[in-house]
C-alpha cells in the first residue's frame, strides 16, 4: 500500500495477540503510530540519521518506515519474541530498495539491565543489556518493551550518553515518572509527547 509518498509492504499475520493490531493497520493501508512516525520524519532528516536502533520491533511496522523514510546505513533491530523473527527479516526484505542495501543486524534477546536469560512468550531467551548488542553510534533509537523501560535504561546509558540519539520510548503509567527523570538527568528535553491512554510514546531530544 501507499502511505506518505512511500510504498510498504508487510505480511499479514495473527501469530501471536500483539501482531493483530499491526496486520489489521496494514490490511487497511496504514501503519500503526503513523503520527509519531510523522513527527520523527520531521525531526530527523535522513542524512543524520545513518545509524537506527530499535528495540522491541514486532514485525516490523516501525522498521518498514525507518527503512523508506530515512535509508539508514545502518540498522539494529532486537526483540525477545522468537516467533517475530521471520517476519521481521521479511519486513525488512520487503521495504529495502536499491543498490545500496543497509546492514541489518537482528538479535533476539530480552533487553534488561544486565546478562543472563529471561522468560518470554514461553520460552527462555538470553537477556542483555543494550550496550551489548547496539554497536558504534545511533542516531535514532525507538524503544517498546511493555513495562520493561527503567532496566532497559540501565543497561543502555553508555549507547545514550555516548551517541545522544534522538529517542522515541513507550512508557507506561507505573514507569513515566521514571523513565521522565533518567533522561533528565542526562540532559535531555521531552519534544513530544503521544497519548494512547494505556501507555504513551515520548519522544525526546539530547539538550
Amino acid at each position: 500500500f501507499d502511505l506518505g509518498g512511500f510504498r510498504f509492504s508487510f505480511e499479514l499475520t495473527t501469530h501471536n495477540a500483539t501482531s493483530i493490531e499491526s496486520s489489521a493497520f496494514h490490511a487497511v493501508g496504514m501503519l500503526t503510530e503513523w503520527e509519531e512516525l510523522q513527527y520523527l520524519g520531521s525531526l530527523m532528516k535522513p542524512e543524520r540519521a545513518r545509524h537506527v536502533a530499535e528495540v522491541g520491533v514486532l514485525i516490523g511496522n516501525h522498521t518498514a518506515c525507518f527503512l523508506q523514510a530515512f535509508k539508514p546505513d545502518r540498522l539494529t533491530l532486537v526483540d525477545a519474541d522468537p516467533g517475530n523473527r521471520p517476519f521481521i527479516e521479511s519486513t525488512v526484505k520487503r521495504n529495502t530498495a536499491g543498490d545500496t542495501q543497509p546492514r541489518v543486524d537482528i538479535h533476539l534477546a530480552f533487553v534488561g539491565a544486565a546478562a543472563g536469560t529471561a522468560r518470554f512468550a514461553g520460552t527462555d531467551v538470553s537477556r542483555a543489556p543494550l550496550s551489548d548488542l547496539v554497536k558504534g553510534s545511533v542516531d535514532l533509537l525507538k524503544i517498546d518493551v511493555d513495562g520493561g523501560e527503567v532496566a532497559l535504561l540501565e543497561g543502555a546509558a553508555s549507547v545514550i550518553e555516548t551517541s545522544r540519539p534522538l529517542v522515541m520510548i513507550e512508557t507506561t503509567l507505573a514507569t513515566n515518572d521514571a523513565v521522565a527523570a533518567w533522561f533528565a538527568a542526562r540532559r535531555y528535553k521531552v519534544k513530544r509527547t503521544f497519548d494512547h491512554g494505556g501507555y504513551r510514546n515520548v519522544v525526546l531530544g539530547a539538550e
